[in-house]
């Protein structure tokens, strides 16, 4: 699915690094690790989510014991209430991944086959991206009707979403701070 397309990009990418442009080979290297990077995250948060389901559904049936008496009750109430949520999260971000995939892979399979060029690359970073945010945000805001949780309250398939963008951010910028001096160094040669 979606990380074999983040792993064709790379590998593109890498195959079409030059010594001639090491600029512009750095560059897009730098935005092909990026997307698959996300691309990665996005699979990491909707395995978690998976596994938390069978977890759930096996390990946790055992909260419902609890149910039969009245000063625990409250536990069976949680723990169906727990279900729920990671239903409904699961079934938010199956049809965002659902959806992003298709659209990633059409607009993947439109890209130019022989070479990377930073337009592309640039748009398919800003899309990886918001399909990041979505994935990120939408099922526990949805989850959060049910549960009664607050948007920003983390949940499982948040898999350090405010460390990924900010590192991803971070090394942006120093990336191009490097490659700025660099080229700086190469013109006054």
């Amino acid at each position: 699915g979606i990380m074999s397309i983040g792993i064709d990009i790379f590998l593109k990418t890498v195959s079409s690094l030059t010594v001639l442009q090491p600029v512009d080979s750095i560059v897009s290297f730098i935005m092909a690790l990026i997307i698959l990077l996300v691309l990665a995250v996005i699979a990491v948060n909707m395995l978690l989510l998976l596994i938390t389901g069978w977890v759930l559904m096996y390990a946790g049936i055992f909260f419902l014991g609890f149910g039969g008496a009245r000063w625990t009750s409250d536990i069976a109430i949680h723990y169906f209430k727990t279900v729920l949520g990671v239903g409904i999260q699961l079934m938010v971000m199956t049809l965002i991944v659902g959806i992003g995939s298709d659209l990633l892979i059409n607009y993947y399979g439109k890209m130019s086959q022989n070479i990377m060029n930073f337009e592309e690359l640039g748009v398919m970073l800003i899309f990886v991206i918001a399909f990041y945010v979505l994935i990120s945000k939408l099922p526990l805001m949805v989850s959060g009707i049910i549960t009664g949780s607050s948007i920003n309250a983390g949940g499982v398939g948040n898999y350090s979403g405010g460390q990924v963008m900010g590192g991803v951010v971070t090394s942006m910028a120093v990336a191009t701070m490097g490659l700025t001096k660099a080229a700086g160094a190469i013109s006054s040669i």
